[in-house]
């Protein structure tokens, strides 16, 4: 019979047939189950073995033990397999696999034949350990040997240098150049060692020399796992799997830890070059996605597609259009590898497949289902989140440029639906910027409808030229607009701001936007505290709002004296920085205190006035208080 891995090992030959034996492991574990090649081990001998290798007969490749040359046979079907079983522990989640890879493995051969070959291998693997423990005997008696041969080489060397005058001798270079020498033996004795005894046994060459912490206990609970796969559970998950008894799967899996059963799924449902062969891996990948589209709690699992391959292609198929669909996109949205692998390996890979749904679904406008309120309809198109929208416009308008508008209110509707269900903010810049250029009205209902500064900063990340266009200038829209993100950005000031986010880009966009109307945003901040202003004073968000909006306060100070000061000054100079509480005569005369009951604000860059400050004149003279009484009283 053919070996079911023999097509993957000669690719595997024919390209590292150069490359050193970690770069051969390294290509082996790969693979998303490579325990199918334990095969060669459970199964020494097949039919057509012998013409299998015949192709590569007197070639040498570089083995497991450093610097040395194997025959390729030797290599492949013996020392890469013995280093799969034995060279790192067979954890949780690899021996789910190792299970499945057997439970495979055992139907090719038949089943009876199968069940000797693990016990046979699971023997040898105890055999192994035994000669293991002579290797380790042999090698302690050649050390202390070599031990005594030094300190014998050593007492001869210093008698010698006793007969030398003194000079003519060096005996400290002689004993280390012994030294030196015994070292080289000492470490060349391992490989001797093992040679002299068991010349040809990869078992226990990779037990001596693979660097394992506890050789003997790491055979040992491989042939333990050798002989539970037959029980493993992973055999029931994917007997389940086949026969679509979605039930008992999910019971089977849930009683497993989360991390084995996902590992083994991925696994099973990846496409591979030792399976592709002579398994039916399409429809293990259908039975997958059909368990995981249809799942409670899918996350998990859509996880483990995301890290099995070659599955996207199903899913451009009649079953798994609608919700099925919508599950595995909408899961990779906000991953930026998923959604290029989605769009790459799916989309584009089947564009002829999911532009018809589109035309067929009424893409094209003329039928109500394809309103973005139809839970389906917007499921059934969720792909298009996968690409950008201006390009897919372009290829759903390929010949058919009668239906443009239509198409583009459909795509409307739909990039509409998709943020408001919430999306990855690196999809959503580029839907608000096609919505801008097509559906202004519904672009300005998210402007309306943000409830923080977060939620309306991704609207920054548009073109300068477009933000000009949307926020600046005196239309009714634009106003609207500016008016309610000048209040999200009083709130955002208001709940002590995360540093550095008022130097971002977005905000500096966010505060250009406001600064078309610095007045409006100094005289709603002073409406907005005009009772507790001065506690914002020197405060971290006020700061922020100064530096942002580029003004300057007028009369912060706090003393009294300095208040009264600041307004004499500026009746000599800026009169037109003051207005007085009331319209009082000779509020300007001898005699008055000036005290500053609102700042005023000027333009950091022009010196426009933007907010005249607001001073109460009180008089302060006894005498002068004295005569306007009288002259009341006169009257």
């Amino acid at each position: 019979m053919t070996r079911a891995t023999a097509r993957w090992i000669r690719t595997l030959v024919n390209a590292h047939k150069q490359s050193s034996f970690q770069d051969k492991i390294a290509a082996m574990r790969a693979e998303p189950n490579p325990y199918y090649l334990l095969e060669w081990l459970v199964v020494p001998e097949a039919d057509g073995d012998d013409a299998f290798w015949s192709a590569w007969e007197g070639e040498r490749t570089p083995g497991a033990e450093r610097g040395s040359l194997v025959g390729i046979e030797a290599c492949f079907r013996e020392q890469l397999p013995v280093e799969l079983l034995v060279g790192a522990p067979i954890a949780e989640e690899d021996a789910a696999l190792l299970a499945t890879a057997f439970a495979d493995l055992a139907a090719s051969y038949g089943a009876e034949r199968w069940a000797a070959g693990v016990r046979g291998l699971a023997e040898r693997l105890e055999g192994a350990v035994d000669r293991y423990g002579a290797y380790v005997d042999a090698l302690r008696e050649e050390t202390a040997k070599l031990q005594r041969e030094l300190e014998a080489q050593l007492e001869a060397l210093k008698a010698e240098a006793a007969e030398y005058e003194e000079g003519d001798f060096d005996l400290e270079a002689e004993r280390r150049a012994a030294q030196a020498k015994a070292e080289r033996k000492k470490q060349d004795l391992p490989a001797k060692t093992l040679h002299r005894l068991f010349p040809q046994d990869a078992l226990v060459s990779v037990l001596a020399t693979g660097g394992l912490a506890k050789p003997a206990e790491r055979a040992r609970a491989a042939a333990e796992r050798l002989l539970g796969a037959s029980a493993h559970p992973a055999r029931d998950w994917a007997a389940a799997l086949d026969r679509g008894d979605g039930d008992a799967l999910r019971d089977g899996a849930g009683e497993a830890r989360e991390s084995v059963a996902s590992a083994w799924l991925a696994a099973y449902m990846s496409r591979s070059e030792l399976t592709r062969a002579w398994l039916p891996i399409e429809e293990r990948q259908r039975a997958a996605l059909r368990w995981i589209a249809a799942a409670d709690r899918a996350g998990p699992w859509l996880d483990a597609a995301f890290r099995a391959t070659g599955w996207e292609g199903r899913l451009a198929e009649p079953e798994f259009a609608g919700k099925p669909l919508y599950r595995f996109v909408w899961h990779a949205l906000n991953d930026e590898e998923r959604r290029k692998r989605l769009r790459e390996e799916l989309i584009l890979q089947h564009w002829a497949v999911f532009a018809e749904r589109f035309h067929a679904g009424g893409g094209d406008g003329t039928a109500a289902a394809s309103t973005a309120g139809d839970d389906g309809a917007f499921e059934g198109n969720a792909w298009v989140f996968l690409l950008d929208p201006e390009n897919v416009q372009q290829r759903l308008l390929r010949g058919r440029k009668e239906n443009a508008e239509s198409f583009i209110r459909t795509l409307c509707q739909l990039y509409a639906e998709g943020i408001r269900r919430g999306l990855d903010v690196r999809i959503v810049v580029s839907l608000y910027a096609y919505l801008a250029k097509h559906d202004r009205e519904a672009f300005y209902s998210f402007v309306h409808g943000a409830k923080s500064i977060d939620a309306a900063l991704p609207l920054m990340e548009l073109p300068p030229a477009e933000l000009a266009q949307l926020f600046r200038g005196d239309g009714v829209r634009q106003q609207a607009a500016r008016k309610h993100l000048l209040q999200l950005f009083f709130a955002y000031l208001e709940s002590e701001p995360a540093a550095g986010t008022a130097s971002s880009e977005p905000m500096q966009r966010f505060a250009s936007i406001l600064s078309a109307d610095k007045r409006a945003a100094v005289v709603g901040w002073l409406h907005r505290h005009e009772r507790d202003w001065r506690e914002w004073v020197g405060a971290a968000q006020e700061r922020a709002f100064t530096k942002l909006l580029r003004f300057r306060w007028l009369g912060t100070a706090a003393e009294p004296t300095e208040q009264h000061r600041t307004v004499q000054q500026w009746l000599q100079r800026h009169s037109d920085w003051v207005q007085f509480e009331t319209d009082a005569p000779n509020v300007e005369g001898e005699g008055v205190t000036y005290a500053i009951l609102r700042p005023g604000a000027i333009d950091a860059d022009t010196g426009e006035v933007l907010a005249r400050a607001t001073v109460r004149a009180e008089w302060s003279d006894r005498t002068q208080i004295g005569r306007l009484l009288d002259d009341l009283k006169s009257l």
